[in-house]
């Protein structure tokens, strides 16, 4: 008796919501927008930052400073922009800056440019 009522708990738990089927479907695996994001923090060629919806070259560039001022802080107090140079990679664009901290340290950063032309 006591095996009939527990399957007939099963079955309704699992009818009703209660028990997750094990398969997930593969919008739960796919990473979210703000994760990618997150992985494109410029570090390299395949982390670069996309920059979009640049009207021309210099709107472009001004995207890539408004970048390091929300996420480095102010510009000649926090950091200053050491170099900055063009790398050009399997038909896409890239700017490669390099910036040195207050702290005297330094670090590149990989935007691709390839929309602003």
């Amino acid at each position: 008796m006591k095996y009939y009522l527990l399957c007939i708990l099963a079955i309704l738990c699992f009818t009703l919501g209660c028990i997750q089927p094990a398969v997930q479907s593969d919008e739960s695996i796919r990473p979210s927008d703000e994760q990618i994001m997150d992985e494109r923090n410029g570090s390299s060629i395949q982390n670069a930052i996309p920059i979009t919806g640049a009207g021309n070259e210099q709107e472009c560039v001004d995207m890539e400073y408004l970048y390091f001022e929300e996420h480095l802080g102010e510009r000649g107090k926090e950091w200053v922009p050491m170099s900055q140079e063009l790398v050009k990679k399997d038909s896409r664009t890239y700017d490669l800056f390099r910036v040195q901290f207050s702290n005297l340290t330094q670090k590149e950063f990989y935007f691709d440019i390839t929309d602003c032309f």
